[in-house]
């Protein structure tokens, strides 16, 4: 039985195909992150609604410019190292 990853692919099947169904729908709409207009040629990326930043689930989900996207992750990634423990030893 095939997963619903494949190797050298993040995203599973249902990524994709909500991403497919949520594109052609984004063209021309404000970008949730920035207010841009969302435009053909443009990268844009499922993002989600509820940030796990401020302590969302990390759904439903979006259409989002690449870089507003990326950048949101980033800050992610920024404040779960600031919160993990100099020392995580367990006694």
């Amino acid at each position: 039985m095939p997963t619903s990853k494949t190797e050298g692919d993040p995203y599973g099947h249902h990524h994709r195909t909500e991403r497919a169904r949520l594109l052609p729908h984004a063209y021309g709409q404000p970008c949730p992150r920035c207010g841009q207009p969302m435009l053909p040629g443009q990268d844009l990326d499922l993002g989600h609604t509820n940030d796990v930043i401020h302590g969302g689930a990390g759904s439903p989900r979006r259409m989002e410019h690449a870089h507003c996207n990326r950048q949101a992750g980033q800050a992610v990634s920024a404040k779960r190292r600031k919160r993990q423990p100099i020392n995580t030893r367990r006694w």
